[in-house]
Parts: C-alpha cells; structure tokens; sequence
C-alpha cells in the first residue's frame, strides 16, 4: 500500500466481525425497478452485482419501508417493504448474495416517513412527533404517536434488521435525515413534544438510539449499524451544524458509522445541497461530516455529496474530515472507480457531471441511465454484448460522449472503427464544462476515454480542409 496513490481510502476498516475492503461506500440511489409485488426484478439485482464487481467495499440497496403504517395507498411509494415477506424473500436473497459473493457488504436502508408519507386526503391522519399537517397539503392532518406507537416502531424497525439479517445483508441503515420520520424527532421545529420523546437534544433523539439499540440487542453487537443523518438542514428557519453535532453526539457509540449528508427534502431550496448540482463545488458538504467528526469519538463517520474525484476522496480520509467517502451519482457515472484507483488506472477514471440525467431518468420511468455511461441501468445487456456475425469497418461521424463510447464498443467487439469529429478535440463539451470554476477537472470524463484509445494507438489528426479530427486503427 506504500506505494499506492490512495493508500487512505483504499485501507480496510473493521466493524465487529465485518471487514470492509476499503473506505468508498456505494450510497442509496434508489432504484424502481420492481416486480408489481414491489420485489427486485433481474434488472435491479444485477444493477447492484455490477457495482460490486467495481469494489466498493459496502452497496446500499436503497431505502425500504419497515411496516405499512403510515404509507399511504399500497402504491404510493414503489419502493421494497420489509413486512412483506412472502413477496420479497426470495428476491432479497438472490440480491444481498449477488453482492457479497463479489466481495461488498450488502447493506440495505431503513426508512420511515412518518408526516411526509403519500396520502389521499381524508384517508387516514399521518403519524408525526408532533400534531399539524403534511408539509405539502394542508388538508392532509398529522397526529402526534403515542409512546406505545413510537416504542412499535422500534420493534418495526429492528424486525426489518433482522429479517435483512436473514436475507444476507451484512449491514443496515437508518435513515434519520432528509426529513423521513426520524429526522422530524430531531428538528426543533417538527418536534414540539414536551414528553421524554421531546425537548432537548438528548430527549428529541431517544427515538433514534433506541432503534439502533434495539437492532443491536436482536441482530448482535457485532452486527454494523449506519445512521444517516442531517449535519444542516440548510434552510432558513432550520437547525444549522451546532444541531447536527448535537444529534451526532447523541448517536456516538451507539452507531457504527454516523452518515452526514444535509438538507430536508420537504422544505423549499434544500435539493441542491443534498445533491449538488453541475455549478456547486465538489465536497461542498464535507464541511459538516468534518465539523462532526471533532465532536465524535467512538463511531466512524462517513460523508457524502457530489463526489467522484479520486484526489479529492483522498484527501478527505488523508486530512481526518471523515473516515468513509459515500458515492451515489459518481458509481452510477464509474462503478468501477474504486478497482481503477487500486490498479492505477485512475486516468481512465469517468468523472459525474451533476447534470442530474440519472435521477430524472429514475423518477420518470423507473430506470436509471447516465448520459456518460450508456451501461447505466443495462447491465444484464452491457454483460453479454452480441458478437457480430463478420467483422465490419465501421465509421462513426462525431466524436462527442456518445461518438466515442460507441467507438469504444465497435472496437471491443471486434470492429475496425473510424471516428471523425470536426472540432480539433474530442468531447468537446467536456473540455469546456472543465473550465467552469465550479468544474475542474471535469474533463476527466472524456480523458479516462482517451487513455484507452491510446493504448490502441488512437490519435488526433486534422485533415485539411476542414478542421477534421479522425482516428482510426
């Protein structure tokens, strides 16, 4: 490892008996293809295998409902529910083993939603620390839980950890942040409880601990536990950092890995700062995950938020801000980026754009698709490529980020492949998003590109008379 150019990130970390290969966590992207039983298809499941065959020490499956309470109608949030067993036993299975047997820890997150769920109004009153209303529709009421409901509600959670235990997952995540039900015990403003459950920071996080207790006392102690949390919730009349530090103080000990992302979904402007756009700085949310970690003595923490540059995750471990990098859009860009900094290819390494055409795609039909990396939610197809019946030479006019990936594919199946581009550089929108100053190093979308087609012998020419770029084997 002394000689490696990322001996930090690439180290192993140790939880009770689980070993994490090393400190790049796959985060919940949330994936929506289902069987109408709400259980993961083919597609979905080899969605995940494929990152783990990338090297990401954990891959979180995304967020699963614990129960039915408080839901809403049975469609309304496609998402797997962990109290349905005879829908999705199977299925889980078949996922966390596709996920382990490639070296990761199959991790699966726990949510929630508590005032936020789907609902047609008048159909039922939405469970909420405190009484008031669904922040989005004034005519949906929420009632305060009884503290037999909330104690119900840890056992919910901790059955759906053991059950996740049972399907091979080796790790669970609680999701209490981005304004899910346990984030609302948190914040001052939703929680207005003036029982054990409200109050000051310790009270207003009892339920929290006592779900991660709660799992520990029925899965092991050795058994890792994540709790994502808000560092900010990065709002005007939210809590700020101070809050944050308060809530991760309350959790040190208590969670394996403390999980700081920020914002709460459900107020207006937040959006952006839990997942940061093409013209925000990189890392511009590490700054709450290293103000945590002075305050944390026990539990690891993780950060997360718009990363993919391999130098910067570095330094992020190598300075003490956080012990973990989480990643969500920048594996679904590079699922291979931890493999690539562990062989010293991380010049080929594709670097996310923020341009948001993963998380759009997903929302509207259910599929993710990265508008850099054509495999992104076809990786049963991307596995099997079709051999071509004869060899053909193949031109391809424009070598833009779809022009050179289809370059890319002609020649690995086999294909002589030309490819012309009229602009005296490849990717030419590329290079230019790398010199936006929220943008450096953007570039290396198309460089990782390059680095291949060097190793064919691939060059820049310009042919006159026009500025023609052709390259060809």
């Amino acid at each position: 490892m002394e000689s490696c150019k990322y001996p930090n990130i690439l180290k192993p970390l140790r939880i009770g008996n689980t070993v994490f290969r090393n400190r790049m966590f796959s985060a919940p992207t949330g994936l929506y293809d289902l069987t109408p039983d709400r259980a993961p298809t083919d597609d979905y499941i080899a969605y995940y295998e494929r990152k783990a065959k990338g090297g990401c020490a954990s891959i979180n499956i995304g967020e699963c409902n614990i129960d039915n309470e408080g839901v809403g109608s049975p469609n309304s949030y496609e998402i797997p529910n962990l109290s349905e067993h005879k829908f999705n036993k199977e299925a889980l299975g078949k996922l966390a083993n596709a996920i382990s047997r490639n070296g990761a820890v199959a991790t699966i997150e726990l949510q929630k939603t508590g005032r936020i769920a789907s609902d047609t109004p008048g159909q039922m009153k939405l469970l909420s620390p405190s009484d008031g209303f669904h922040p989005y529709d004034s005519r949906v009421k929420c009632r305060a839980m009884t503290e037999e409901e909330i104690l119900a509600t840890v056992d919910a959670y901790a059955s759906a950890a053991e059950y996740a235990k049972g399907r091979g997952f080796g790790m669970v995540m609680v999701h209490a942040g981005h304004g899910w039900l346990l984030h609302q015990f948190h914040c001052p403003k939703s929680n207005r409880r003036t029982d054990k459950w409200g109050g000051n920071p310790e009270n207003r996080c009892r339920f929290t601990v006592a779900v991660v207790d709660e799992i520990h006392r029925r899965c092991g102690r050795n058994f890792p536990v994540e709790v994502r949390i808000s560092g900010s919730e990065a709002f005007e009349g939210g809590y700020g950092i101070e809050e944050g530090v308060e809530i991760a103080k309350q959790l040190d000990g208590h969670a394996d890995i403390i999980h700081v992302s920020c914002g709460n979904l459900f107020s207006p402007g937040t959006d952006y700062h839990t997942h940061p756009g093409i013209f925000q700085e990189e890392g511009m949310n590490v700054k709450y995950a290293a103000e945590i970690k002075k305050h944390v003595k026990q539990s690891y923490v993780a950060t997360i938020g718009g990363l993919s540059d391999l130098d910067v995750l570095e330094e992020i471990v190598a300075s003490g801000k956080a012990d973990i990098v989480e990643m969500a859009r920048g594996l679904i860009c590079d699922p291979d980026l931890p493999r690539k900094a562990s062989s010293g290819r991380e010049k080929e390494a594709r670097k996310c754009l923020r341009c948001f055409k993963c998380v759009g795609q997903d929302y509207q039909d259910g599929r993710l698709f990265c508008a850099i990396n054509p495999a992104s939610g076809k990786e049963r197809e991307a596995a099997r490529p079709p051999r071509p019946l004869s060899l053909k030479k193949v031109l391809i006019a424009g070598g833009g980020v779809a022009g050179m990936e289809a370059a890319i594919t002609a020649r690995e199946i086999g294909h002589e492949v030309i490819l012309c581009e009229r602009a005296p550089s490849w990717a030419a929108f590329c290079a230019a998003s790398g010199r936006c100053p929220s943008r450096s190093g953007s570039e290396s979308t198309s460089s990782g590109r390059n680095t291949c087609w060097r190793s064919w012998g691939w060059r820049c020419a310009s042919i006159p008379p026009s500025p023609r770029s052709c390259a060809g084997s």
